[in-house]
């Protein structure tokens, strides 16, 4: 794909090789589960949010009301943006945080109002707990519980979880990836005292990890190497080392971080992920971690050079 957003672009440019074959050219592209176009508009990524949510929202028949807000804010966001486009001097300039879902956005540009309203509905309907009869309870706290789910639970409880999954990928920037064994995967969830889901762990049985290879930080002060260690890249290891336990994801609603929760997560996990054993941190890899994940891996470690995976393949990093 070429991106020239141009309002004058050339009709044709110069093809790509790679050797003696042509690089195939692309009009859209998806990544991290976002939706590129080649002239830099939303209006793709846009129709395909919508054509998910309503998949989504489609499968309950008391999702009617909710399903036709979404279409109709949608419908009345795409009417408007003419108008809001000439009066932008009347309405917030800048990014908001919402203060339900968490997500930051503009809204005085139509397709960031138009991903919130989608973001929002899927996170008010993934966090939101009714609780089960048969919960697998593995710690209880003064401001929640964590809860296990495995593969042979009843449906309503798998069905609770893939839904989460949806929202914490759409929110981590994950592309949508099945897990690779369902059968060896265990789900942990730490339910607040308000019944809402602010917490998720997903594990998986794996064989080996490769450890992060550890770069020093520029001179300067700790505000300044935590902006660097957010923006560089990191490399790992080509050498594999035993490891037990991957963590496919691990997440916590963004106004709910720096509350220990995490951490208690992976406590569960390291007592309760083989029956009778208790894992060590080294048997333990995180999967492509985001800034904030690898800054949290290195702090929970105490290590930087701590063990990754690739969750998609189940091996390694390249």
């Amino acid at each position: 794909m070429i991106i020239d957003p141009r309002k004058r672009r050339k009709e044709q440019h110069t093809p790509v090789y790679i050797g003696e074959t042509e690089v195939e050219r692309v009009k859209t592209f998806k990544f991290l589960g976002i939706y590129v176009s080649e002239v830099l508009i939303w209006s793709h990524n846009t129709q395909q949010l919508l054509r998910r949510s309503q998949q989504r929202l489609s499968s309950s028949g008391s999702d009617t009301e909710l399903r036709n807000e979404v279409t109709n804010n949608l419908r009345a966001g795409s009417l408007e943006g003419e108008q809001k486009n000439s009066d932008n001097n009347q309405n917030a300039f800048g990014a908001t945080t919402c203060n339900v879902c968490g997500m930051l956005y503009s809204p005085s540009t139509t397709e960031d109002e138009t991903q919130h309203l989608l973001f929002h509905n899927q996170f008010i309907s993934a966090v939101r707990y009714v609780g089960w009869k048969k919960e697998r309870i593995l710690g209880e706290y003064p401001d929640g519980k964590i809860i296990l789910v495995l593969p042979d639970d009843p449906k309503y409880a798998l069905k609770k979880v893939e839904e989460i999954r949806e929202m914490v990928d759409n929110d981590l920037g994950f592309q949508q990836v099945e897990t690779k064994v369902p059968s060896q995967t265990k789900t942990f969830l730490f339910i607040s005292n308000d019944k809402k889901v602010t917490g998720c762990l997903i594990a998986e049985h794996i064989q080996e990890g490769y450890r992060v290879i550890e770069e020093p930080l520029p001179e300067g002060s700790e505000r300044e190497k935590v902006m660097f260690e957010r923006q560089r890249a990191w490399c790992c290891s080509t050498v594999p080392e035993p490891a037990v336990c991957g963590i496919s994801r691990i997440w916590v609603f963004n106004m709910m971080r720096r509350r220990g929760i995490a951490s208690r997560m992976i406590e569960c996990l390291r007592n309760n992920f083989i029956y009778g054993s208790h894992l060590s941190k080294d048997e333990i890899a995180f999967s492509d971690p985001t800034p904030d994940g690898k800054l949290f891996a290195t702090h929970y470690c105490g290590t930087s050079q701590f063990l990754v995976y690739n969750f998609i393949s189940g091996t390694r990093l390249t």
